[in-house]
């Protein structure tokens, strides 16, 4: 390039046209840069900004997921727990029940026994009045047997 220049009106100055021109451009291109980049710094500030809001609604999400998980949780756990009191309390019912009936049928048996053993010792006791009246007779017919016989030798013996 020649050795243009251009004299500054004001102070008579010369200055030369390429460092005008690469002033001139590098003014234009720091204005076109700081212009782009304050519009990327305002987008990613919005970015930024969006972003902070999906994450701040994506924790509010699992926050009231995990209320929620928690509530039926606990609600499961009181289900469970409700079931298993009905189930225990069932079940010692039904075994009550069965012990009651044991009881009773032991009872039962235990009265009839006792029944049974009342009988024997009535049995016991009339069959031993019996022999013992038997006795009596059979020692009554012989003593008056043996005074028939003592009547009956006297009298053979007299006469």
């Amino acid at each position: 390039m020649s050795n243009e220049t251009i004299k500054c009106p004001q102070c008579n100055y010369e200055i030369p046209v390429t460092e005008v021109l690469t002033h001139q451009i590098r003014e234009s291109l720091k204005s076109e840069l700081e212009s782009d980049i304050q519009i990327r710094e305002q987008s990613l500030v919005k970015k930024n900004a969006e972003i902070a809001e999906k994450e701040k609604k994506i924790k509010e999400s699992e926050s009231a997921i995990d209320e929620k998980v928690e509530k039926l949780l606990s609600e499961k756990t009181k289900d469970i727990e409700a079931f298993a009191k009905k189930k225990a309390l069932s079940d010692s019912e039904l075994e009550l029940n069965t012990l009651k009936e044991e009881l009773d049928e032991k009872s039962k048996k235990l009265s009839e026994a006792q029944k049974t053993e009342l009988e024997l010792r009535k049995k016991t006791r009339e069959l031993k009045e019996k022999e013992e009246a038997l006795e009596l007779e059979v020692e009554k017919k012989l003593d008056k047997e043996r005074e028939s016989i003592k009547q009956s030798a006297l009298k053979k013996y007299q006469d």
